[in-house]
């Protein structure tokens, strides 16, 4: 599965990256022949003044629908864990419904 980071205020480490890479395939391994491709965006909503609002957006497609989860935390890296969590679900429910239209 590919993914693409894009990151506004906040420093794209490889210690970052990789914890994406993990978070992702571990919410979305099953179905990764369906997911082409992950937008993620990491923001700190609060910037220089220090607060505690970190926001990750995923964005990705499945079964001709677009789905975006966002969450936001006061750790980037808890943000990013709960929306891979999330995406994971809604991506398995989507499948869940595409299938039994068929």
């Amino acid at each position: 599965m590919r993914f693409t980071v894009h990151a506004h205020r906040i420093e794209l480490t490889d210690e970052l990256y990789r914890l994406i890479d993990n978070r992702l395939h571990f919410a979305l391994s099953r179905l990764e022949p369906h997911i082409g491709h992950v937008h993620v965006y990491l923001r700190d909503e609060d910037g220089p003044r220090g607060g505690i609002a970190e926001r990750c957006r995923l964005r990705t497609h499945l079964a001709d629908k677009e789905l975006i989860v966002e969450r936001t935390h006061s750790d980037i890296r808890s943000a990013i864990s709960a929306a891979s969590d999330r995406l994971g679900d809604a991506a398995r429910r989507t499948l869940a419904r595409q299938l039994e239209r068929r």
